[in-house]
């Protein structure tokens, strides 16, 4: 079975594989598996050190009883911060700080640090954000695309032996 945040980006699993979502623990078996194409989001026009919050992902909105699995690419000059996942639920903190992602990874080479993009998202649970402009000036456009596979699940009475543990909401979420 396949491994998350691999460097290579492929899907996590094969149709026939079984998937846990964590922390939820809910046990399903992938019926079919496609690629999604390029998703954009345009945040809108932000003001020069602005920041939006609690800025909805709803274009990575799935059915029900699908996970999408994406990574991020940030086109405008924009850091994505203070990631919840369900909502109020923190993603990507750590101890004393919030993790952000910004184009340094697109600097730095997206085929090299691209996995530390990924995501996760189960039916229409999906990541609300905090979008900064670190441009120095006025944007008329702060956009972000979202690129990956969307998976066809069925959902199992118990998990089984095998299965790829799949994070679609923040670790606080295992202490509630």
């Amino acid at each position: 079975m396949a491994k998350i945040y691999r460097k290579d980006f492929e899907p996590v699993a094969d149709i026939g594989d079984n998937i846990v979502l964590e922390p939820i623990k809910e046990a399903y078996r992938v019926v079919f598996v496609e690629q999604t194409g390029i998703i954009e989001k345009d945040f809108g026009s932000i003001a020069a050190g602005a920041t939006l919050v609690n800025q909805r992902l709803d274009v990575l909105e799935m059915f029900p009883n699908q996970l999408g699995q994406f990574r991020i690419y940030i086109v405008d000059d924009i850091r994505i911060k203070n990631w919840r996942q369900p909502e109020g639920v923190g993603r990507f903190y750590m101890k004393k700080v919030s993790t952000s992602i910004d184009k340094t990874f697109q600097t730095l080479g997206f085929d090299r640090f691209g996995q530390l993009t990924e995501l996760f998202v189960f039916e229409d649970k999906v990541p609300i954000v905090d979008v900064e402009n670190v441009s120095g000036t006025a944007l008329s456009t702060s956009r972000v695309r979202f690129f990956g596979y969307k998976y066809d699940l069925e959902k199992l009475p118990s998990i089984p032996e095998k299965y790829v543990s799949v994070p679609i909401a923040g670790i606080a979420l295992r202490k509630i």
